[in-house]
């Protein structure tokens, strides 16, 4: 039996090929393809397709090393950018135990494939402020450091530039010290959403802070209402419009001593969708479910094309444990169900004495 190779493995394969090349025997159709392979990995996003890619592209190179090799230590001279084309990369630093006074070894993140690392000591020339080492075998695609600081270093340096500036711009953050906020751009990702995109399913977890840096998102939750709902609603009063939507989402009723509503309105149940929020630059938004490792109980839908930052609850935990529990002591769940069934039911009889007005205006005339 023939075992097919997946597209990830025939990119990869042909990527290690190109990569083997000589850079001085590296044609226009060679670069060309290392462009469109390397594309998407997070280094060459700010200027993917462009001659600057087309640049570095002629003197990249790869180097596979094995669990446990170190690749850099913390003090080390920055002599390369790398990228993780397969495998894994943890990142560690030598701290003082705050209990016994002692230097330990101090596990900060994991660089997983299609993310980089070791750019801080190219920007600042400095020396490495962590440690590299392979956590299983792994595959990296190496810049040298004479090609990174000629071609790169400064598109860097407005990038990082300008994630701490927008750090700084959000409120809870105004107050972190430089070293927190370089920690936080340095385990930040950065999602591009289309519009009407949805991108969180109901019922999973939320592992990350999420701050949109552009762009807009609604929060909509869908609720349960029926023909009896519909009919009566500007003749119910606000508390019994709210108890009976509480009872009809979870099918609860008991009809004794009260008129039964006919079965076709009892029956006819189906789905409203309500807008119950709406973020925005610099928001924060999802908090109460990461923080609180809840189940997500709404859509999050962007509505323009947005841009969000995120960072991994564990990684904001680790460098500052007081930020985290103040922000696990302040959130609150986006979906209240009696805020919510409130909303609704001004919204429905808004459209009723609407329609009424209309019709008055119509007929007045």
């Amino acid at each position: 039996m023939v075992e097919t190779l997946s597209d990830f493995d025939l990119a990869r394969q042909r990527f290690e090929r190109l990569l083997k090349i000589p850079t001085e025997e590296r044609t226009d159709d060679d670069l060309f393809e290392l462009m469109r392979l390397t594309g998407n990995f997070k280094v060459f996003q700010s200027f993917k397709m462009s001659k600057i890619h087309k640049e570095i592209c002629k003197y990249i190179y790869s180097r596979t090393l094995n669990r446990g090799e170190i690749i850099f230590k913390q003090g080390d001279e920055g002599d390369a950018y790398y990228f993780v084309l397969r495998g894994c990369v943890d990142i560690y630093m030598y701290d003082i135990d705050q209990k016994d006074g002692k230097t330990k070894l101090k596990f900060l993140a994991s660089v997983v494939a299609g993310n980089g690392f070791g750019e801080l000591a190219l920007l600042y020339d400095c020396p490495r402020t962590a440690t590299a080492i392979p956590n299983t075998k792994s595959d990296l695609v190496v810049i040298k450091k004479r090609f990174y600081t000629r071609l790169v270093k400064d598109l860097h340096e407005k990038e990082l530039l300008s994630q701490i500036k927008f750090y700084y711009s959000i409120t809870i953050f105004k107050k972190e010290p430089i070293s927190n906020i370089l920690k936080y751009c340095l385990r930040t990702n950065k999602k591009s959403l289309n519009s009407y995109e949805p991108f969180i399913q109901i019922g999973s977890h939320l592992n990350e802070y999420c701050i949109i840096q552009s762009g807009a998102i609604k929060c909509l939750v869908r609720i349960k209402i029926n023909n009896y709902i519909l009919r009566n609603s500007n003749v119910m009063s606000e508390n019994d419009f709210v108890n009976y939507l509480k009872k009809l989402q979870l099918k609860k009723f008991n009809y004794q001593g009260e008129a039964r509503p006919p079965e076709t309105d009892l029956n006819s149940v189906y789905e409203e969708v309500l807008d119950i929020m709406e973020f925005g630059e610099k928001d924060m938004y999802g908090e109460y479910y990461a923080a609180k490792n809840k189940k997500i109980d709404v859509y999050f839908l962007p509505i323009l094309p947005t841009d969000v930052i995120t960072i991994k609850t564990d990684d904001l935990k680790k460098i500052n444990p007081q930020l985290h529990e103040t922000i696990l002591k302040y959130a609150r769940p986006i979906y209240d169900p009696d805020i919510a069934f409130r909303k609704l039911y001004t919204n429905l009889n808004w459209d009723k004495d609407k329609a009424g007005l209309l019709n008055w205006v119509v007929n007045k005339n």
